[in-house]
């Protein structure tokens, strides 16, 4: 599997399996809620077209669409600015529209062509990365109409604000921000800075569980996803490549054990306590113990006095 492959279907595979993840993300780039429980629908990502300059019929494929409620929304995952991302999404979001948004109201004679809501989730930032993709359609009546794409750079989000945001969907690629590091020779990451970053992202996911927003077994999923990529971003640096892999592997059911290892903490102080609490209570009985035959012997020590001094 390629790279870009790894991470477009490891984006398919939370949107489709883990649908919850997508509705923080909408909520983000387009300001729309959802009910966390309503249906995502897989659409078409194939498009067979005839190629302008050769006249070859060509397939073209997009990353994620599907609908919701009434809504499509198309998602494509890029990991660097290519200088033609507009094109290609103006040219993907035509055809979703042509398949699944075109209308004809009744009573008109005006066909209406719908686009999707679109995105591009930016899996690592670069100076040139955008904000907002953006092209200019001149029309032959001299209007002109900008289209425009919204930028998602997932780097730039810090944890804090990934798990305030609930965007755990960005979480298996946020190992690519040491990618470029990486080919430094002077500002590596540390073993130790890998293995904090990583306790940190499984910290945030263990909360979601405890918090009953995720399930142990979606979570499960994420460290999986979360698995994959590190080894990719980590390959040829064996070092931290086994921090990430021994932290991801070693935890693959992470919140469920998590859970039990509190438990077992619990259970393992309060025991601790108790045995305390029973050797002081000991301590003291012996004390008291002794103290009483202090007291008889003193007891005793008067009485042969007094008999001493009556004699």
């Amino acid at each position: 599997m390629t790279e870009k492959n790894l991470y477009d279907e490891a984006a398919k595979k939370m949107v489709y399996d883990i649908s919850k993840v997508i509705f923080p993300v909408i909520r983000e780039v387009f300001g729309v809620e959802y009910p966390t429980d309503s249906r995502i629908e897989p659409l078409a990502t194939e498009y067979i077209i005839r190629d302008s300059g050769t006249g070859q019929m060509r397939q073209i494929f997009n990353d994620i669409t599907f609908r919701i409620q009434k809504d499509i929304y198309h998602i494509e995952c890029q990991l660097d600015e290519d200088g033609d991302m507009e094109i290609r999404m103006l040219e993907y979001d035509f055809h979703v529209a042509l398949d699944y948004t075109q209308e004809r109201k009744e009573g008109e004679q005006i066909r209406y062509i719908r686009f999707p809501k679109s995105a591009v989730l930016y899996l690592q930032n670069g100076k040139n990365t955008p904000e907002k993709l953006k092209c200019v359609i001149c029309f032959p009546d001299g209007e002109m109409k900008e289209y425009t794409v919204p930028a998602v750079k997932v780097q730039s989000y810090s944890l804090e604000e990934i798990e305030e945001r609930q965007l755990e969907m960005f979480i298996p690629f946020l190992p690519l921000r040491f990618r470029k590091r990486l080919r430094t020779k002077t500002k590596k990451p540390t073993e130790e800075e890998v293995r904090n970053f990583f306790s940190e992202i499984l910290l945030i996911l263990n909360r979601a569980v405890l918090s009953e927003y995720f399930t142990e077994n979606e979570i499960e999923d994420i460290i999986v996803l979360l698995n994959k990529v590190s080894r990719r971003v980590f390959q040829g640096h064996k070092e931290l490549r086994e921090v990430a892999d021994k932290m991801t592997k070693s935890v693959i059911k992470f919140p469920r054990e998590i859970v039990a290892e509190q438990k077992e903490e619990i259970r393992r102080l309060k025991e601790e306590k108790e045995l305390e609490i029973k050797r002081r209570d000991e301590e003291i009985s012996e004390k008291n113990e002794e103290l009483v035959k202090r007291d008889e012997e003193i007891f005793r020590l008067r009485a042969e006095l007094a008999e001493m001094k009556q004699a």
